[in-house]
């Protein structure tokens, strides 16, 4: 006998319930006069809609004063890929980023510290005998 793994019940009692509350649910959405029904589900739409736009301004708001720190790999090769995660981390490890509170400060402070974090990537690129080098 197969059983229905989330409700650990035969195949067959679980389908008999989904059909039951699948009848119940069509039961009450035909009682409900079309006009109600019709204003419920403008509203939600609504509200989603208006939910999603609030979510989007935000986002916009985060990526305006956000500084990123970007690092291309060699190539798209998942040894490339990889070694960009390590170096990622490395760098966050062991560079000392200044703290900053606005964006100019953020740009300020990255200007003065690329040299330590060009050194410290080709430190790393060295260490795994990489052919090439960073340049920040």
């Amino acid at each position: 006998m197969h059983t229905h793994t989330y409700y650990n019940m035969p195949d067959r009692t679980a389908r008999r319930i989904a059909r039951r509350v699948i009848r119940r649910v069509a039961r009450a959405i035909r009682a409900v006069d079309p006009l109600t029904f019709a204003a419920v589900i403008g509203a939600v739409v609504t509200l989603a809609v208006w939910g999603f736009g609030v979510f989007a301004a935000d986002c916009r708001r985060v990526q305006d004063d956000l500084f990123r720190l970007h690092i291309v790999a060699n190539s798209d090769a998942p040894a490339d890929q990889t070694l960009k995660l390590e170096l990622r981390d490395y760098l966050l490890r062991e560079v000392s980023f200044p703290q900053s509170y606005t964006k100019s400060e953020a740009i300020a402070a990255a200007r003065a510290t690329l040299p330590q974090i060009t050194a410290k990537a080709n430190e790393f690129l060295r260490e795994r005998n990489k052919p090439y080098t960073a340049t920040a």
